[in-house]
């Protein structure tokens, strides 16, 4: 059997991600296969680091993880992408004003069971002036989805990264983890 790969960590996070329901009795019917935790931390004066890691609780194949970020102002670009997840493939491109990353296996490959790690560095949106706002930016938010093997069925996990922090001043302050969505049972999953 083979071994899964070190478990994924989040800087200011003691190591451990923390995945809500992941353990819970009282939600029987929830579907246990992704779990995921999301952090925004300041890169700098100018920069914004998200991150996430997500647990994978049995095989699954067809796996695409996402991204969708607000781009920078001060440097509009796809920023820097990055995975621990073994033979993943990352793409970058914009989609109505928001960058869309997506961390996707190639046909066939199957992902094993452990904890996956995940991160895009780019630059910090501009604010925009309160009196001349018309509408508030889009959610930072990321999603995960599979096909579960040992019980083959449609896996998903979403969750947001929550309000863009402050810039950092002089040193960086400790990252603070963002709420993060509990699995999400897709219709192909429920009809089991």
């Amino acid at each position: 059997m083979p071994v899964p790969p070190p478990a994924a960590s989040l800087p200011g996070t003691d190591g451990a991600a923390s995945f809500p329901g992941e353990n819970d009795p009282a939600a029987p019917d929830t579907d246990h296969a992704l779990f995921g935790a999301a952090l925004l931390s300041p890169l700098g004066r100018d920069g914004l680091h998200h991150r996430l890691a997500l647990a994978v609780a049995e095989p699954v194949t067809a796996f695409q993880a996402e991204f969708r970020l607000v781009p920078g102002e001060s440097a509009p670009g796809p920023g820097a992408a990055w995975t621990d997840l073994p033979g993943a493939v990352v793409t970058v491109q914009q989609e109505r004003g928001t960058l869309v990353y997506r961390f996707t296996t190639p046909p066939g490959t199957d992902v094993r069971p452990g904890r996956y790690a995940f991160g895009v560095r780019g630059a910090r949106p501009a604010a925009a002036p309160s009196a001349t706002a018309r509408k508030a930016a889009p959610a930072e938010s990321w999603n995960v989805s599979a096909f579960a093997l040992d019980h083959p069925r449609a896996v998903a996990a979403l969750g947001g990264f929550g309000p863009v922090p402050p810039p950092a001043a002089g040193t960086a302050p400790e990252p603070t983890a963002t709420p993060a969505a509990a699995a999400v049972t897709t219709p192909a999953a429920a009809a089991r």
